[in-house]
């Protein structure tokens, strides 16, 4: 805190297990008291990328990404902020295991972006009352494989209710597309797996445009010792979803999910069992961020 000035703020922060890499951004107000702020970042990640049919692995890439850039932006209060910038990089995708499943590529990456975020929950692991909306426009004048420049658009909204003192009522809705663009290189967004299509395999579906839509029930369980974490939760939902000309979607990708969601010492874990249509079915478990 206060590194570069008062009210500055330098965050790094490092990953490891399926995702290697460190990624660190220095928040810089204007002035002492103003509302703008420049904020460069930078990061680079080795991700082992995995695509499963059902339970069935079909291909194992590996991902290595580096960026720097640099944003410009407006903080309304300490829960809003919008965002301007640009970012360059390097992309490398290869296949390591398996059948191809898209193409593979390397090269450079640019992009323009635009990104709204406001955050109203009461805890940012498992939160119980309030609500989060993020949206993102990038405009990409490269990236490996793509033919040309071509737009890209994310949104993602989350609602939560309590309904009594250790329960309550969630929706998520969530979407992306390229407006149409299709020889853009490696697929932009996937879906399957923990609460992505639980019931679905890891990456099953990808493609260029998207919806997701969930809503569920959280229940206050117990509260585990300090040492181990905070609390444990009861976890239900119902998912459904759609990937625009995907080749292995079926009609209406939909399921039901139930587990345990625990707050502990290493990060939220999840561990639970899902139902979906045309055979879909599988237990699972997750450790990492469920909302």
């Amino acid at each position: 805190m206060d590194i570069a000035g008062y009210r500055s703020e330098w965050r790094t922060d490092v990953q490891f297990g399926n995702t290697y890499g460190v990624g660190s951004e220095l928040y810089r107000p204007f002035a002492a008291t103003s509302r703008w702020f420049v904020a460069p970042h930078g990061d680079a990640t080795s991700t082992a990328f995995k695509v499963f049919s059902k339970s069935d692995p079909l291909a194992e890439y590996r991902l290595y990404r580096t960026h720097i850039g640099a944003d410009v932006g407006y903080g309304f209060d300490r829960f809003t902020e919008l965002r301007a910038g640009y970012e360059v990089g390097y992309l490398d995708g290869h296949l390591r295991l398996g059948k191809p499943q898209f193409p593979t590529a390397a090269g450079r990456v640019g992009d323009t972006k635009l990104h709204f975020l406001t955050a109203h929950i009461d805890d940012p692991i498992a939160p119980r009352d309030g609500y989060t909306f993020e949206t993102t426009f990038q405009w990409f004048d490269s990236n490996p494989g793509a033919t040309g420049s071509f737009p890209l658009m994310q949104s993602k909204g989350m609602y939560f209710q309590p309904i009594t003192h250790a329960a309550s009522l969630f929706v998520q809705a969530e979407g992306g597309t390229t407006f149409g663009s299709r020889r853009i290189g490696v697929p932009q967004f996937f879906l399957g797996g923990p609460a992505r299509l639980s019931a679905y395999g890891t990456n099953e579906f990808f493609g260029n445009q998207y919806y997701y839509f969930r809503a569920g029930y959280l229940h206050d369980l117990l509260t585990l010792p300090p040492f181990v974490g905070k609390k444990v939760y009861a976890f239900g939902a119902y998912e459904f979803g759609k990937m625009y000309e995907s080749p292995a979607a079926s009609k209406f990708p939909n399921d039901i999910a139930a587990g345990v969601l625990a707050e502990t010492a290493v990060g939220p874990l999840l561990l639970g069992a899902s139902v979906g249509d045309s055979g879909h079915r599988k237990w699972f478990f997750q450790l990492g961020h469920v909302f």
